[in-house]
């Protein structure tokens, strides 16, 4: 017998986003209520269940008082003097714990020193990703020694991101754990630790932090981070949207969120933009079946109709509907090594199968082509 966990996702108590792309959207870091992701990581099996948010512990208070839940949250801590942070998930702590480390974040080697000596079981999460400034190998030699477990399958990352720090931790004798690092609500309790079979959160914690733990389920992908960064538009957008006028998210709208995530999502920091997301601008009140609202103002997520359009019949001002326009296709190049053309129908892409050829177009290819810059 065993019990399992995701040791790694987020709810909506993490509010402001730390990438910069998602806050050039005006997107939060993630748009799940807390009660939803228990009740997901429950429906998917997970003994117990945690949320660390990124520096607040809001979320996870929610769930306080469940007999199969613990407070957590991912740390963002610095070296001291120099430009590079880190992620450290804090299991099992108190609102004073909390504000302790919060307070002395500037320093990951007070903050390491702090859970050790409390007995907190802790975790580096993606070692190798790039909070901020890159770590150096000195860098992580010395986090190796601050934080024997690390966290070396990640959910939102593809095996061969996870692979390096799978290798450092088994070279080092060190523990490896997983978690979905779910933002969106797609893939909690698909990625977990396990752990033999405990009884509490304390017991699970207690075989962690001994060494007793694995990283099992999903690794991530390119599709995965395709579905993650729709799902987070999705949301948004309908929070604001339907609240706002009554109706569904323009999938116009969302696509165009989602590509930009996709596109740019390696954006470290960034201004908070005005000109898409769920806020974008200040839609006065309007009556049902005005697209337009009151003043003629834009509605968040949906599409403003050009007075000489209004009326004129199916795809009439409306964006990318060009005709039979010429387009570059997102396929291979072409046997002479420049990229084919075709004549595409309105509204849509061409592609290429397998084998280069030309194939009709799918709805998924726009997402995945935007994909791919990113992931190379």
């Amino acid at each position: 017998m065993t019990s399992r966990a995701d040791m790694h996702c987020h709810s909506t108590a993490s509010q402001l986003s730390r990438l910069g792309v998602q806050r050039s959207l005006g997107l939060p870091e993630c748009a799940t209520p807390p009660q939803e992701v228990y009740e997901l990581a429950k429906k998917r099996g997970m003994d117990f269940v945690t949320i660390t948010d990124h520096d607040t512990i809001d979320g996870a208070l929610e769930l306080e008082g469940l007999p199969d839940t613990f407070v957590s949250e991912e740390l963002t801590a610095r070296f001291v003097g120099e430009p590079q942070a880190v992620h450290v998930l804090c299991y099992g702590i108190t609102p004073g714990d909390h504000e302790w480390l919060q307070a002395h974040a500037g320093d990951v080697e007070a903050c390491a020193a702090y859970l050790h000596e409390n007995g907190i079981a802790c975790a580096l999460a993606h070692p190798f990703f790039n909070v901020a400034a890159p770590l150096t190998r000195r860098h992580r030699r010395r986090l190796a020694e601050l934080f024997p477990i690390w966290e070396i399958r990640n959910g939102s990352r593809a095996a061969e991101l996870n692979a390096p720090a799978a290798v450092y931790v088994d070279t080092r004798g060190g523990t490896g754990i997983g978690g979905s690092d779910d933002h969106a609500g797609v893939d909690i309790g698909r990625t977990w630790t396990e752990v033999p079979a405990a009884a509490t959160p304390e017991e699970f914690l207690a075989h962690m932090r001994g060494g007793d733990a694995e990283a099992r389920g999903e690794q991530g992908s390119a599709a995965k981070w395709t579905h993650a960064a729709m799902a987070l538009a999705t949301r948004a957008l309908d929070d604001a949207g339907i609240e706002a006028s009554g109706s569904a998210p323009d999938p116009a709208a969302v696509m165009k969120m989602a590509e930009r995530v996709i596109a740019e999502g390696s954006a470290r920091e960034g201004k908070v933009a005005a000109d898409i997301g769920p806020d974008a601008g200040n839609p006065p009140a309007h009556t049902p079946g005005d697209p337009q609202g009151a003043a003629g103002r834009p509605v968040p997520g949906r599409r403003r109709v050009p007075e000489a359009d209004r009326g004129a019949g199916p795809g009439a001002g409306r964006p990318g509907r060009p005709g039979a326009a010429l387009r570059r296709s997102h396929g291979r190049p072409g046997p002479h090594g420049r990229q084919q053309h075709q004549r595409a129908a309105p509204g849509r892409e061409a592609g290429h199968d397998h084998l280069g050829r030309l194939r009709p177009a799918r709805p998924e290819d726009r997402c995945v082509d935007q994909l791919r810059p990113a992931v190379r």
